[in-house]
């Protein structure tokens, strides 16, 4: 963080430095352009579908009893299936080659840009990541405090309550009590 700017300079800086590289890879090569393009819409389309995919694998037990939103079981079943099967459906398609018949120079390579990065993304975790990485912070939001109990009584109880399981209730009275000024 940049001390007088109070603003992540660096960051920025490198930022501006990738997109002026693949702006000069569009100008020398269409090809490696729309390869590039391509690797980061399927990257973005498979890193939606691997949490939705791991969920459908649990058999959708690891989601909170409450919780803000909530969809009737088998709805909430076919959208993670659905949402699974577009994620397939739209990286085949990113692979296809934009024209035929295909050349060497009209190639989508999309494929290639896909697996180095996934190359270096695998080797920057054993080299920097497993031993680095410390995963999200988990912060009560001001949404789950009003489940606390109160300096005046209990807490109301909503419909997502009444679902909540003992041992989830359980856990929301232990909570600190906490007012706000």
């Amino acid at each position: 963080m940049h001390k007088t700017l109070d603003v992540p300079l660096e960051s920025l800086s490198l930022t501006l430095l990738v997109v002026v590289v693949f702006g000069c890879i569009f100008l020398g090569s269409t090809s490696a352009f729309n390869a590039i393009t391509s690797a980061s819409v399927t990257a973005l389309g498979v890193s939606y579908a691997i949490p939705i995919a791991i969920n459908c694998m649990r058999g959708r037990r690891m989601l909170p009893g409450v919780r803000n939103f909530k969809l009737p079981e088998a709805f909430a079943w076919f959208a993670n299936l659905l949402g699974i099967a577009y994620v397939i459906v739209t990286t085949v398609l990113f692979v296809f080659p934009p024209e035929l018949p295909v050349t060497g120079s009209n190639m989508n390579y999309c494929i290639v840009a896909f697996a180095i990065v996934l190359l270096i993304s695998v080797v920057q975790w054993f080299v920097d990541g497993r031993k680095n990485y410390r995963g999200p912070k988990i912060e009560i939001d001001d949404h789950l405090l009003v489940a606390a109990p109160t300096l005046d009584g209990p807490p109301p109880f909503t419909s997502a309550m009444s679902e909540a399981s003992e041992k989830e209730k359980a856990n929301l009275d232990s909570l600190p009590i906490v007012s706000k000024v």
